[in-house]
Protein backbone atom coordinates (compact mmCIF):
# COMPACT_ATOMS: atom_id res chain seq x y z
CA UNK A 1 0.00 0.00 0.00
CA UNK A 2 2.62 2.81 1.31
CA UNK A 3 4.64 2.18 -2.73
CA UNK A 4 1.55 2.31 -4.43
CA UNK A 5 0.28 5.42 -2.63
CA UNK A 6 4.17 7.01 -2.69
CA UNK A 7 4.35 6.15 -7.01
CA UNK A 8 1.13 7.78 -7.29
CA UNK A 9 2.18 11.08 -5.10
CA UNK A 10 5.03 11.28 -6.99
CA UNK A 11 2.76 11.69 -10.11
CA UNK A 12 0.68 14.16 -8.39
CA UNK A 13 -1.90 12.08 -7.40
CA UNK A 14 -2.81 12.20 -10.97
CA UNK A 15 -3.88 8.79 -12.16
CA UNK A 16 -5.54 7.31 -15.35
CA UNK A 17 -7.21 4.24 -15.79
CA UNK A 18 -7.14 2.30 -19.36
CA UNK A 19 -9.60 -0.12 -20.03
CA UNK A 20 -11.71 -2.96 -21.81
CA UNK A 21 -15.17 -1.28 -22.95
CA UNK A 22 -17.13 -4.49 -22.14
CA UNK A 23 -19.17 -5.62 -17.96
CA UNK A 24 -15.91 -6.55 -17.47
CA UNK A 25 -13.54 -3.83 -18.03
CA UNK A 26 -16.22 -1.66 -16.89
CA UNK A 27 -16.17 -3.46 -13.00
CA UNK A 28 -12.95 -3.58 -12.76
CA UNK A 29 -12.45 0.07 -13.31
CA UNK A 30 -15.56 0.51 -10.76
CA UNK A 31 -13.93 -1.70 -8.28
CA UNK A 32 -10.77 0.53 -9.02
CA UNK A 33 -11.85 3.77 -8.58
CA UNK A 34 -13.48 2.83 -5.38
CA UNK A 35 -10.29 1.51 -3.92
CA UNK A 36 -8.30 4.82 -5.24
CA UNK A 37 -11.33 6.70 -3.33
CA UNK A 38 -10.78 5.21 0.23
CA UNK A 39 -6.65 5.78 -0.43
CA UNK A 40 -7.77 9.29 -0.99
CA UNK A 41 -7.13 9.70 -4.67
CA UNK A 42 -9.84 11.63 -6.53
CA UNK A 43 -8.12 12.70 -9.77
CA UNK A 44 -8.92 10.04 -12.00
CA UNK A 45 -9.51 9.70 -15.73
CA UNK A 46 -10.94 6.90 -17.47
CA UNK A 47 -10.15 5.89 -20.98
CA UNK A 48 -10.88 2.66 -23.15
CA UNK A 49 -8.83 1.03 -25.42
CA UNK A 50 -9.32 -2.11 -27.70
CA UNK A 51 -6.79 -5.22 -26.95
CA UNK A 52 -5.62 -5.22 -30.59
CA UNK A 53 -4.74 -1.22 -30.32
CA UNK A 54 -2.08 -2.54 -27.41
CA UNK A 55 -0.75 -5.37 -28.41
CA UNK A 56 0.21 -3.49 -32.23
CA UNK A 57 1.67 -0.64 -30.16
CA UNK A 58 -0.76 1.49 -31.95
CA UNK A 59 -2.80 2.99 -28.89
CA UNK A 60 -1.90 6.83 -29.47
CA UNK A 61 -3.52 6.94 -25.26
CA UNK A 62 -0.49 5.35 -24.57
CA UNK A 63 2.45 6.76 -27.26
CA UNK A 64 4.58 9.70 -25.46
CA UNK A 65 5.28 11.40 -29.13
CA UNK A 66 1.18 11.75 -29.21
CA UNK A 67 -0.27 14.30 -28.13
CA UNK A 68 -3.28 12.11 -27.01
CA UNK A 69 -0.94 9.99 -24.26
CA UNK A 70 -2.65 10.26 -21.39
CA UNK A 71 0.56 10.46 -18.80
CA UNK A 72 0.41 10.30 -14.94
CA UNK A 73 0.19 7.35 -13.23
CA UNK A 74 -1.49 5.00 -15.48
CA UNK A 75 -3.64 1.62 -14.19
CA UNK A 76 -4.22 -0.89 -17.61
CA UNK A 77 -7.27 -3.24 -16.65
CA UNK A 78 -8.68 -6.12 -19.00
CA UNK A 79 -5.90 -5.35 -21.76
CA UNK A 80 -2.87 -6.34 -23.03
CA UNK A 81 0.05 -5.15 -21.00
CA UNK A 82 2.03 -2.23 -22.08
CA UNK A 83 5.18 -0.81 -20.42
CA UNK A 84 3.57 2.77 -19.56
CA UNK A 85 1.76 0.82 -17.16
CA UNK A 86 2.35 1.09 -13.09
CA UNK A 87 -0.46 -1.38 -12.23
CA UNK A 88 -1.27 -4.17 -14.60
CA UNK A 89 -4.24 -5.96 -13.71
CA UNK A 90 -5.48 -8.60 -16.46
CA UNK A 91 -6.49 -12.25 -16.89
CA UNK A 92 -6.25 -12.79 -21.40
CA UNK A 93 -3.55 -15.52 -22.39
CA UNK A 94 -0.33 -13.27 -22.88
CA UNK A 95 3.65 -13.33 -24.07
CA UNK A 96 4.00 -9.61 -22.96
CA UNK A 97 6.60 -9.27 -20.60
CA UNK A 98 5.96 -6.77 -17.72
CA UNK A 99 8.22 -3.67 -17.75
CA UNK A 100 10.38 -2.19 -14.58
CA UNK A 101 7.92 0.41 -14.28
CA UNK A 102 4.99 -1.54 -13.44
CA UNK A 103 4.97 -1.61 -9.86
CA UNK A 104 2.18 -4.05 -9.73
CA UNK A 105 1.28 -6.85 -11.90
CA UNK A 106 -1.76 -9.06 -11.41
CA UNK A 107 -2.28 -11.82 -14.01
CA UNK A 108 -4.43 -14.74 -14.06
CA UNK A 109 -6.33 -16.66 -16.61
CA UNK A 110 -8.17 -18.51 -14.36
CA UNK A 111 -10.29 -15.28 -13.41
CA UNK A 112 -12.25 -11.86 -14.80
CA UNK A 113 -10.08 -9.09 -14.35
CA UNK A 114 -12.75 -7.42 -12.44
CA UNK A 115 -12.26 -10.34 -10.25
CA UNK A 116 -8.65 -10.01 -10.37
CA UNK A 117 -9.11 -6.15 -9.31
CA UNK A 118 -11.43 -6.95 -6.11
CA UNK A 119 -8.76 -9.60 -5.35
CA UNK A 120 -5.78 -7.03 -5.69
CA UNK A 121 -7.54 -3.72 -3.18
CA UNK A 122 -8.75 -6.32 -1.04
CA UNK A 123 -5.88 -7.80 -0.02
CA UNK A 124 -4.30 -4.17 0.28
CA UNK A 125 -7.03 -3.10 2.70
CA UNK A 126 -7.19 -6.51 4.40
CA UNK A 127 -11.58 -5.74 4.06
CA UNK A 128 -12.51 -4.90 0.44
CA UNK A 129 -16.37 -5.79 1.29
CA UNK A 130 -17.43 -2.40 0.53
CA UNK A 131 -15.61 -2.15 -3.11
CA UNK A 132 -18.49 -3.77 -5.13
CA UNK A 133 -21.46 -6.29 -4.49
CA UNK A 134 -19.83 -9.75 -4.86
CA UNK A 135 -22.82 -11.45 -6.69
CA UNK A 136 -22.76 -8.79 -8.96
CA UNK A 137 -18.63 -9.96 -9.43
CA UNK A 138 -20.08 -13.21 -9.56
CA UNK A 139 -21.94 -12.52 -11.81
CA UNK A 140 -19.51 -10.51 -14.60
CA UNK A 141 -17.00 -13.22 -13.84
CA UNK A 142 -18.94 -16.11 -14.26
CA UNK A 143 -20.54 -14.61 -18.24
CA UNK A 144 -16.47 -13.60 -18.52
CA UNK A 145 -15.13 -17.09 -18.22
CA UNK A 146 -17.63 -19.12 -19.61
CA UNK A 147 -19.43 -20.68 -16.56
CA UNK A 148 -23.00 -20.31 -15.22
CA UNK A 149 -23.28 -17.74 -12.61
CA UNK A 150 -24.46 -18.14 -8.91
CA UNK A 151 -27.29 -15.65 -9.44
CA UNK A 152 -28.49 -14.25 -12.31
CA UNK A 153 -31.00 -10.86 -11.19
CA UNK A 154 -32.73 -8.78 -13.99
CA UNK A 155 -30.73 -5.76 -12.70
CA UNK A 156 -27.14 -7.58 -13.53
CA UNK A 157 -28.06 -8.53 -17.02
CA UNK A 158 -29.51 -4.96 -17.72
CA UNK A 159 -26.11 -3.75 -16.44
CA UNK A 160 -24.35 -6.36 -19.18
CA UNK A 161 -26.90 -5.32 -22.36
CA UNK A 162 -26.53 -1.09 -21.91
CA UNK A 163 -23.07 -1.93 -22.42
CA UNK A 164 -23.06 -3.89 -25.13
CA UNK A 165 -25.59 -2.12 -26.75
CA UNK A 166 -23.17 0.09 -27.90
CA UNK A 167 -19.69 -0.23 -26.88
CA UNK A 168 -18.38 2.91 -28.50
CA UNK A 169 -20.82 5.37 -26.29
CA UNK A 170 -17.55 5.93 -24.40
CA UNK A 171 -19.41 9.19 -22.54
CA UNK A 172 -21.90 6.73 -21.29
CA UNK A 173 -19.12 4.33 -19.96
CA UNK A 174 -17.81 6.66 -18.10
CA UNK A 175 -20.88 7.88 -16.63
CA UNK A 176 -21.67 4.67 -15.72
CA UNK A 177 -18.43 3.90 -13.78
CA UNK A 178 -18.52 6.97 -11.48
CA UNK A 179 -22.09 6.33 -10.86
CA UNK A 180 -21.43 2.63 -10.05
CA UNK A 181 -18.71 4.14 -7.55
CA UNK A 182 -20.84 6.47 -5.33
CA UNK A 183 -24.52 4.50 -6.02
CA UNK A 184 -24.09 1.02 -4.26
CA UNK A 185 -27.46 -0.21 -5.25
CA UNK A 186 -27.36 -1.26 -8.98
CA UNK A 187 -30.86 -1.39 -9.40
CA UNK A 188 -31.81 2.47 -8.93
CA UNK A 189 -29.25 2.63 -11.54
CA UNK A 190 -30.45 0.63 -14.16
CA UNK A 191 -33.61 2.21 -13.80
CA UNK A 192 -32.58 5.96 -15.36
CA UNK A 193 -34.26 6.35 -18.55
CA UNK A 194 -31.19 6.78 -20.69
CA UNK A 195 -30.13 2.78 -19.38
CA UNK A 196 -33.52 1.62 -20.07
CA UNK A 197 -33.61 3.11 -23.73
CA UNK A 198 -29.93 1.20 -24.04
CA UNK A 199 -31.56 -2.60 -22.70
CA UNK A 200 -34.88 -1.79 -24.79
CA UNK A 201 -32.56 -1.33 -27.45
CA UNK A 202 -30.18 -4.47 -27.07
CA UNK A 203 -33.52 -6.83 -26.31
CA UNK A 204 -34.60 -5.81 -29.88
CA UNK A 205 -31.37 -6.58 -31.28
CA UNK A 206 -31.36 -10.25 -29.35
CA UNK A 207 -34.90 -11.00 -30.70
CA UNK A 208 -33.55 -9.89 -34.32
CA UNK A 209 -31.08 -12.19 -33.77
CA UNK A 210 -33.39 -15.02 -32.84
CA UNK A 211 -35.27 -14.66 -36.22
CA UNK A 212 -31.91 -14.32 -38.24
CA UNK A 213 -30.56 -17.89 -36.48
CA UNK A 214 -33.94 -19.27 -37.09
CA UNK A 215 -32.84 -18.55 -41.24
CA UNK A 216 -29.43 -20.46 -40.52
CA UNK A 217 -28.20 -22.44 -44.05
CA UNK A 218 -26.62 -25.62 -43.45
CA UNK A 219 -24.21 -27.10 -45.77
CA UNK A 220 -22.05 -30.72 -46.00
CA UNK A 221 -19.78 -28.82 -48.75
CA UNK A 222 -17.22 -26.19 -48.00
CA UNK A 223 -17.49 -24.64 -51.85
CA UNK A 224 -21.12 -24.40 -51.36
CA UNK A 225 -20.79 -22.76 -47.76
CA UNK A 226 -18.35 -20.29 -49.55
CA UNK A 227 -20.68 -19.79 -52.42
CA UNK A 228 -23.66 -19.16 -50.27
CA UNK A 229 -21.99 -16.87 -48.05
CA UNK A 230 -20.92 -14.61 -51.36
CA UNK A 231 -24.25 -14.62 -52.49
CA UNK A 232 -25.65 -13.56 -49.36
CA UNK A 233 -23.18 -10.57 -48.41
CA UNK A 234 -23.94 -9.26 -51.98
CA UNK A 235 -27.58 -9.10 -51.14
CA UNK A 236 -28.70 -5.26 -49.92
CA UNK A 237 -29.17 -4.81 -45.88
CA UNK A 238 -32.77 -3.94 -46.41
CA UNK A 239 -33.20 -7.19 -47.78
CA UNK A 240 -35.79 -9.72 -45.73
CA UNK A 241 -33.86 -12.84 -47.92
CA UNK A 242 -30.67 -12.26 -46.61
CA UNK A 243 -29.24 -14.49 -44.28
CA UNK A 244 -26.76 -14.12 -42.05
CA UNK A 245 -26.15 -17.62 -40.35
CA UNK A 246 -24.07 -20.45 -42.34
CA UNK A 247 -23.05 -23.92 -40.51
CA UNK A 248 -20.65 -25.84 -42.22
CA UNK A 249 -18.91 -29.32 -40.39
CA UNK A 250 -18.61 -27.54 -37.05
CA UNK A 251 -17.76 -24.39 -38.56
CA UNK A 252 -20.29 -21.35 -37.68
CA UNK A 253 -20.33 -18.22 -39.26
CA UNK A 254 -22.23 -15.06 -38.87
CA UNK A 255 -22.24 -12.10 -40.89
CA UNK A 256 -23.03 -8.66 -40.57
CA UNK A 257 -20.51 -6.79 -42.30
CA UNK A 258 -22.94 -4.72 -44.31
CA UNK A 259 -23.94 -2.97 -41.12
CA UNK A 260 -21.50 -0.42 -40.56
CA UNK A 261 -22.81 3.02 -40.42
CA UNK A 262 -25.04 4.41 -37.74
CA UNK A 263 -28.72 4.17 -39.29
CA UNK A 264 -27.52 0.00 -40.32
CA UNK A 265 -27.06 -0.39 -36.33
CA UNK A 266 -30.08 1.21 -35.27
CA UNK A 267 -32.00 -0.44 -37.51
CA UNK A 268 -30.27 -3.88 -38.70
CA UNK A 269 -27.85 -5.00 -35.93
CA UNK A 270 -28.79 -8.28 -34.02
CA UNK A 271 -26.96 -9.24 -30.71
CA UNK A 272 -27.00 -13.40 -29.57
CA UNK A 273 -24.94 -14.11 -26.59
CA UNK A 274 -22.90 -17.14 -26.48
CA UNK A 275 -25.79 -18.59 -23.53
CA UNK A 276 -28.48 -17.75 -25.85
CA UNK A 277 -27.06 -18.82 -28.34
CA UNK A 278 -25.23 -21.97 -27.66
CA UNK A 279 -29.16 -23.60 -26.42
CA UNK A 280 -30.64 -22.30 -29.73
CA UNK A 281 -28.28 -23.87 -32.15
CA UNK A 282 -28.68 -27.21 -29.98
CA UNK A 283 -32.07 -27.56 -29.75
CA UNK A 284 -31.80 -27.03 -33.93
CA UNK A 285 -29.22 -30.16 -33.98
CA UNK A 286 -26.53 -27.87 -34.55
CA UNK A 287 -23.29 -28.41 -32.52
CA UNK A 288 -20.55 -26.23 -33.73
CA UNK A 289 -16.93 -26.06 -32.51
CA UNK A 290 -15.72 -22.87 -33.16
CA UNK A 291 -17.41 -19.25 -34.87
CA UNK A 292 -16.34 -16.83 -37.03
CA UNK A 293 -18.45 -12.76 -36.78
CA UNK A 294 -18.12 -10.32 -39.30
CA UNK A 295 -19.06 -7.15 -38.32
CA UNK A 296 -18.73 -3.75 -40.37
CA UNK A 297 -17.01 -0.53 -39.45
CA UNK A 298 -17.77 2.26 -42.24
CA UNK A 299 -15.50 4.57 -40.18
CA UNK A 300 -12.20 2.54 -40.56
CA UNK A 301 -13.05 0.63 -43.89
CA UNK A 302 -12.27 -2.56 -41.62
CA UNK A 303 -14.09 -5.62 -40.41
CA UNK A 304 -14.47 -6.47 -37.24
CA UNK A 305 -14.01 -10.28 -36.96
CA UNK A 306 -14.73 -12.55 -33.38
CA UNK A 307 -13.29 -15.95 -33.30
CA UNK A 308 -15.21 -17.97 -30.52
CA UNK A 309 -15.05 -21.76 -28.98
CA UNK A 310 -18.18 -23.54 -28.07
CA UNK A 311 -17.28 -23.89 -24.61
CA UNK A 312 -20.02 -26.29 -23.86
CA UNK A 313 -18.05 -28.81 -25.47
CA UNK A 314 -15.66 -31.73 -24.10
CA UNK A 315 -12.99 -30.60 -26.80
CA UNK A 316 -13.61 -26.41 -26.25
CA UNK A 317 -9.99 -27.04 -24.45
CA UNK A 318 -8.62 -28.34 -27.79
CA UNK A 319 -9.47 -25.11 -29.66
CA UNK A 320 -7.92 -21.34 -28.53
CA UNK A 321 -9.67 -18.37 -30.08
CA UNK A 322 -6.95 -16.23 -29.15
CA UNK A 323 -3.97 -18.23 -31.04
CA UNK A 324 -5.43 -17.64 -34.12
CA UNK A 325 -6.86 -13.94 -33.52
CA UNK A 326 -3.05 -13.79 -32.88
CA UNK A 327 -2.02 -14.75 -36.61
CA UNK A 328 -4.06 -11.38 -37.24
CA UNK A 329 -2.54 -8.90 -35.45
CA UNK A 330 -5.38 -9.44 -32.35
CA UNK A 331 -5.64 -11.56 -29.02
CA UNK A 332 -7.91 -12.19 -26.32
CA UNK A 333 -9.13 -15.09 -24.77
CA UNK A 334 -8.50 -18.79 -25.35
CA UNK A 335 -12.91 -19.18 -25.99
CA UNK A 336 -13.25 -15.71 -27.60
CA UNK A 337 -10.92 -12.94 -29.22
CA UNK A 338 -10.89 -10.65 -31.66
CA UNK A 339 -8.97 -8.66 -34.78
CA UNK A 340 -9.97 -6.29 -37.81
CA UNK A 341 -9.12 -7.03 -41.39
CA UNK A 342 -9.06 -4.97 -44.25
CA UNK A 343 -12.66 -5.74 -46.58
CA UNK A 344 -10.67 -7.45 -49.37
CA UNK A 345 -9.37 -10.06 -47.26
CA UNK A 346 -12.99 -10.93 -46.49
CA UNK A 347 -12.91 -14.94 -48.53
CA UNK A 348 -8.99 -15.44 -47.37
CA UNK A 349 -10.27 -15.27 -43.57
CA UNK A 350 -12.54 -17.74 -43.57
CA UNK A 351 -10.89 -20.27 -45.52
CA UNK A 352 -8.26 -19.63 -43.74
CA UNK A 353 -9.62 -20.02 -40.41
CA UNK A 354 -11.33 -23.19 -42.03
CA UNK A 355 -7.62 -24.87 -42.83
CA UNK A 356 -6.71 -23.63 -39.20
CA UNK A 357 -9.50 -25.45 -37.03
CA UNK A 358 -11.13 -27.63 -39.58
Amino acid sequence: MEKLTSTIKEHDGYINIITHNDPDGILAAVITVRALIKMDFDDIGIFFESPSAIQSGNSFLLDEEDEGFVGGFIIILDLPHDEHAHVWIDHHDTTAVPSDASLFVFHDTGHSAATLAYMFFKQLFKDGGDLIDEDLLDYVDARDTGREPKRIAPEFEQFSMAIYDDRNDYDFMVDLIFDMVEIPDLTRIVGTPEIQRKVRHQQKKIKRGMRQLKDILVFDDFNSFLEAIDEESNKETTDKTKKRYFFYNGFLFYDESDVGNQDDREHHSAALPYFILNPQVKKMGINYRYMLVYKGDDRNAVIHCTVSVNQARKDSRELDASKYAETRGGGGHWYAAGFRMEIPDFFEVIKDIHEYYG
